[in-house]
């Protein structure tokens, strides 16, 4: 099977096998991680409750956990919702939101990567590049620094054993064998919020529906490149919208549009 058969073969799973996702996220992008699960046919359910982590982990196809918004008790969901996904073998992605802003954020994902199994990474250009030690910067949860994007996914996937995504101009991805650039999609992106809480849950609905954790990452940042180029861009507001109708036609047609999106590189990061 070539790339982009393989590619477009785990995106119509989510259409097929409607997968659950158990977000464990933030309440300033919760809404709109919920519609596009619901635009691309994926299930989506947001239980912040700690006391219903276990049981809902147990229920679902992936967890996607975004540090967004950390408050005492959603760290403690996350714990549960980690120890009950190693217990059952359930696919976790991780979105490491702010990374490097606080020390509570770091501290929280360190201890995440270093006790549970995490099947994707996915966080912009600086969360990523501070996770890997590199230098980066951060505004808030924003990136405002730049790092080598390709070294950071590669030392990082290399030494978690995990598949890292790190999106930015150009959006790069690891196994930690090899690293591959995605093009494409909109500058509009810096302009909305949850755009990059939305990749999130889109990585989890391919990787709850493949289980195939490099095909996700890379078709869920082609899928939101696509999306984001299609939207009608008369402002940010009809944006934002427009992406969400952009996925639910890609969930009927395929991503289509591959090639020249997808470029390995020629040489290990290092």
């Amino acid at each position: 099977m070539n790339v982009p058969e393989r590619l477009n073969q785990c995106w119509s799973k989510v259409a097929q096998k409607k997968p659950l996702v158990y977000h464990v996220t933030n309440f300033v992008a919760a809404p709109y991680q919920a519609d596009l699960c619901l635009a691309i046919g994926a299930s989506p359910i947001m239980a912040p409750s700690e006391e219903e982590a276990s049981e809902m982990v147990q229920a679902a196809d992936v967890v996607l956990v975004n540090i967004g918004t950390p408050t005492a008790q959603s760290m403690e969901t996350i714990r549960t919702a980690m120890k009950t996904a190693a217990d059952t073998g359930t696919p976790v992605v991780l979105d490491p939101v702010g990374y490097g802003a606080t020390a509570r954020r770091i501290a929280l994902v360190d201890e995440i990567l270093q006790r549970y199994p995490v099947a994707i990474v996915k966080g912009n250009s600086a969360e990523i590049a501070l996770m890997a030690g590199c230098h980066g910067g951060l505004r808030g949860v924003d990136s405002t620094g730049m790092c080598r994007s390709d070294n950071a996914v590669f030392r990082l996937a290399r030494k978690y054993g995990t598949v890292v995504a790190a999106t930015g101009k150009v959006d790069y991805v690891s196994d930690g064998n090899k690293v591959l650039e995605v093009h494409g999609g909109s500058d509009m992106m810096q302009s909305i919020t949850a755009g990059g809480c939305a990749v999130g849950s889109l990585l989890a609905a391919i990787l709850g529906a493949s289980g195939d954790a490099l095909a996700a990452a890379i078709a869920g940042l082609i899928a939101m490149g696509i999306a984001s180029e299609r939207a009608i861009e008369s402002g940010p507001g009809s944006f934002k919208t427009s992406i969400i109708d952009q996925l639910y036609g890609m969930s009927k047609t395929g991503l289509g549009e591959i090639e020249g999106r997808l470029r390995l590189q020629d040489r290990i990061a290092g």
